[in-house]
């Protein structure tokens, strides 16, 4: 491994512009590691996660097709900070268009940038991937090495490079980020199995999306413990044929000829199902148990997932504390909560999640995905976890089509919450029996003039928090902005100080609904000093173009996203310092 004092005459060099930085720094600097010239790709593109067009990275030092570091290099003074978060953001959501890079997660990033460089690697933390610092830079030996975790197709050819290439004895990357792409394909595979079985639809065909993920969880728990048994048993009951039984093993085998199966659990894992849920399970046709008499129908409902890295700044507004109550009474796929107890002390995590955490969703795969989802996390808690079927509208049930859970009313009462955090649903209400609804909620809050989701979860939320309580949600534009929400805007502010509004562009793929960050705290009183900080994340920004002109390209939006956060903690800071006052 190369030390900082192998590279820091770098540093010390005059420079001009950008293209004196590259040729004066950046090249000597991967010189110096040994990568050859024919293994370094600039300005190499990947799929924007969110949005069109492609980003396009610095570098990117690959061996075979396993892409293994990111550079990201800038000469702009204070901008080693900006250049982390690029490259990280790139690292965690690294998908081509090109067949001969596979699509994985980055385990390294080599940032340059305003008179320091330095290594990082990828590391699970949660749901998401952190980047940790190296204490120097990897050769290019070392790099080759370490690629050898993720098996490059036709190593061979690398023989007149090095003449033994073997993995590492003590790797530095972490074979969980192996692992967790290991688990993604093993969730893929199992759910195409399952999605071919009879019983697993309904009488048009529609996938039941809730039995499906049940049966999965039920054979990854018996995997677990090794009880072969138990998985026949349950493929048997599910209908599954013999040659269906065969692929489940077959994708089991593949899996354990790596990892043991008691190795389904941790956060590469826990990350690897969210993201094989959100890619599998998301869309505006898929399917909701809905019960008539004593038969169960599936209709059609929209399933969004919010996106890992939007929940955990979501999570960092509301600073949680390790004696917070916090709910997401539409948990989804159970992001909020489980980035919610990765954010106090590791000791206390799992503590946390059981007696402060509470998640509750009317849509039954969602409990299951949410329940699965913390199993992962902590396994030793997995049957401890409060996460209740139940429309979280209401304390009690309304609506005798919804199988709520009688254990969830506790949950459910009104000022009970110091964090209320979510992404409810932002379409035209479709809860029921809908006279009897809106005649309940003019009962608590007075006339009804519009009937969207998003406008009952926004009240409902106030409700559950308690005074002083901080309410972040993930809300549609139009109710910020549209003039005939005026109305229920003054109702909140009335009831709420405002802490930030973050607009985004279109974050949910395959929809084009523009979303906000919410962030509030249930106070009636505003100090006359207050600041609320208005942001907004562009789809795309103006850069400089090789010819000297001017072009705009598409948002790096989780990096940029993550900037905004940081000015939100200066705002904080400031409005912290502000002297009491009694003035509204």
């Amino acid at each position: 491994m190369k030390t900082h004092s192998d590279i820091t005459h770098l540093l010390n060099k005059p420079i001009r512009n950008e293209h004196d930085y590259y040729h004066k720094v950046v090249y000597p600097l991967l010189d110096i590691l040994g990568v050859p010239e024919e293994f370094r790709w600039p300005q190499f593109p990947i799929r924007n996660p969110f949005g069109s067009g492609d980003l396009r990275l610095d570098y990117l030092l690959y061996v075979q097709d396993v892409p293994m570091v990111i550079v990201e290099a800038t000469l702009a003074k204070e901008a080693f900070a900006d250049g982390f978060r690029q490259a990280r953001n790139y690292a965690r959501n690294f998908e081509t268009k090109i067949d001969e890079i596979r699509d994985m997660t980055v385990p390294f990033i080599l940032v340059a940038a305003d008179g320091d460089i330095r290594m990082f690697r990828a590391t699970p933390k949660g749901i998401n991937i952190e980047y940790e610092p190296l204490d120097g830079f990897l050769a290019w030996e070392e790099i080759m090495s370490e690629a050898q975790l993720f098996e490059p197709r036709d190593m061979a050819q690398l023989d007149f490079l090095r003449p033994a290439v073997a993995p590492p004895t003590k790797p530095i990357a972490r074979p969980e980020i192996l692992q967790a792409k290991l688990a993604e394909q093993f969730f893929f595979e199992l759910s195409m199995a399952l999605k071919t079985v009879d019983s697993l639809k309904d009488a048009s065909g529609r996938d039941k999306d809730d039995a499906q993920i049940m049966l999965m969880n039920r054979i990854i728990r018996a995997a677990r413990i090794h009880d072969e048994a138990a998985i026949d048993r349950a493929c048997q009951e599910a209908g599954l044929d013999k040659m269906m039984l065969e692929i489940v093993e077959a994708a089991l085998k593949r899996y354990q000829q790596k990892f043991t199966t008691r190795q389904f659990d941790g956060p590469a894992v826990a990350r690897a199902y969210r993201e094989f849920v959100s890619k599998a399970f998301t869309g505006e046709s898929r399917s909701l148990p809905i019960r008539w008499g004593k038969q169960v129908r599936y209709e059609n409902t929209a399933r969004y997932f919010t996106p890992t890295e939007i929940i955990q700044q979501m999570v960092r507004l509301c600073h949680i504390q390790p004696t917070d109550k916090v709910i997401d009474f539409t948990c989804g796929s159970g992001g909020f909560l489980a980035e919610a107890a990765m954010s106090v002390p590791d000791e206390i995590a799992g503590d946390f999640l059981v007696n402060n955490v509470v998640g509750v969703d009317i849509d039954p795969f969602c409990v299951e995905t949410t329940r699965t989802l913390l199993g992962f996390l902590f396994p030793d808690r997995a049957d401890e976890v409060k996460v209740f079927l139940h429309n979280g509208l209401y304390a009690k049930p309304h609506y005798k089509r919804y199988s709520d859970d009688k254990k969830a009313e506790p949950y459910l009462v009104a000022g009970q919450y110091d964090v209320v955090i979510g992404n409810p649903r932002a379409t035209f209400y479709s809860g029921g029996n809908e006279q009897r609804v809106f005649k309940l909620w003019e009962e608590r809050y007075g006339a009804i003039q519009h009937t969207w989701d998003h406008l009952f979860f926004v009240r409902r939320a106030i409700e559950l928090a308690k005074p002083g309580g901080r309410i972040c949600l993930l809300v549609p534009d139009g109710f910020l902005a549209n003039s005939q929400f005026q109305d229920l805007r003054n109702e909140i502010w009335c009831q709420c100080e405002m802490r930030t509004v973050i607009s985004l562009p279109r974050v949910f793929k395959n929809n084009n609904a523009k979303m906000s960050i919410l962030y509030m705290a249930k106070n009636p009183r505003w100090h006359p000093l207050w600041q609320v900080m208005m942001a907004s994340v562009p789809a795309r920004l103006e850069h400089p173009s090789e010819d000297g002109g001017i072009e705009w390209v598409p948002t790096n939006i989780f990096a940029e996203l993550e900037g905004v956060g940081e000015l939100f903690e200066v705002v904080t800071a400031e409005n912290a310092e502000l002297p009491a006052s009694n003035d509204r």
